[in-house]
């Protein structure tokens, strides 16, 4: 049975922030009855290959420097993460969605068809990341708020 894990909702209809309460990978469960506790390097495994296969997919029409950047935001996180880093790979994930969010759609992304979203997905992509090593790795006894640098839902549109 394989599990793929989509980036749902990373804000879940909050303004600010992500607790473990949240449901930040679905359909796994990571808390209560049925979770899929002790999978956590696979969980963030699959979102960091998830942000390898969008950088991949985007090579075909985004700006290349852009996606240079993202690249090396990347691989410093995975760089980090086996060092026990993880402020540094939290900070390396939230610069992804920080460089996506920052991104002038008309230059970056301009030859990508829209509904493919690049720029929503690594903006996605980068805090679900980011949320998993700060609330998995970090704090993983203890339910410390998440507050990414990026705001992203109605208040502040893509």
């Amino acid at each position: 049975m394989f599990i793929y894990m989509i980036v749902e909702s990373v804000k879940c209809n909050r303004d600010w922030g992500l607790t473990r309460r949240t449901t930040h990978v679905y359909p796994v469960r990571l808390d209560g009855p049925g979770a899929a506790s002790g999978k956590e390097n696979e969980n963030l495994r699959v979102q960091l290959d998830g942000l390898q296969a969008t950088i991949d997919e985007a090579s075909f029409c985004a700006d290349d420097c852009s996606l240079a950047e993202l690249q090396i935001s990347l691989d410093l996180a995975r760089e980090a993460l086996p060092k026990s880093e993880y402020t540094a790979a939290i900070s390396a994930l939230e610069q992804i969605s920080i460089d996506a969010k920052a991104a002038v759609t008309a230059v970056d992304f301009a030859a990508c068809d829209n509904t493919a979203n690049y720029r929503g997905n690594f903006i996605s992509r980068g805090l679900s990341a980011g949320f998993t090593v700060h609330d998995r790795y970090l704090y993983p006894d203890s339910y410390v708020l998440y507050e990414g640098p990026v705001r992203v839902g109605v208040q502040d549109p893509l």
